[in-house]
């Protein structure tokens, strides 16, 4: 009897091992379904940042996003929500260096954006909704 409970329970830990991997397998594969899509960019006046628009994919369950995030410039875009502005249309809004560190973001007042402002503590950003 002392021998199969030890069987038993040899079993049931293996099972679990394997389970266990698996569920970390998949969660890594699945883990970054979100990809971005460059569509423009800017650098600043003094070539410090550049100011990119992208496209925000999530898959087929949410809706895509056009994006801005300000990053350094020449530095690779990284598969990460924009930390200027997000857009929930497929409008993409104008960018504009007005400083080299203030940078204007120009969209039509009727669009949904929702403003991030995790941009570098050295920059700022002036929001303009443009009435068509």
């Amino acid at each position: 009897m002392n021998r199969i409970k030890r069987w038993l329970v040899g079993i049931s830990l293996a099972i679990l091992v394997v389970v266990t991997i698996l569920v970390l397998v998949v969660s890594l594969a699945m883990s970054d379904l979100c990809v971005n899509d460059q569509l423009s960019s800017s650098i600043s006046p003094n070539g410090e940042y550049e100011a990119v628009t992208f496209r925000r994919n999530c898959g087929a369950t949410t809706p895509y996003s056009i994006q801005v995030s300000i990053m350094p410039a020449g530095s690779e875009l990284p598969n990460e929500p924009g930390n200027v502005v997000v857009v929930r249309e497929d409008l993409a809004p104008e960018l504009r260096w007005r400083e080299p560190y203030k940078l204007e973001v120009r969209y039509p007042s009727y669009v949904d954006v929702g403003r991030v402002d995790e941009v570098p503590n050295d920059v700022s950003i002036i929001y303009s909704p443009v009435t068509e």
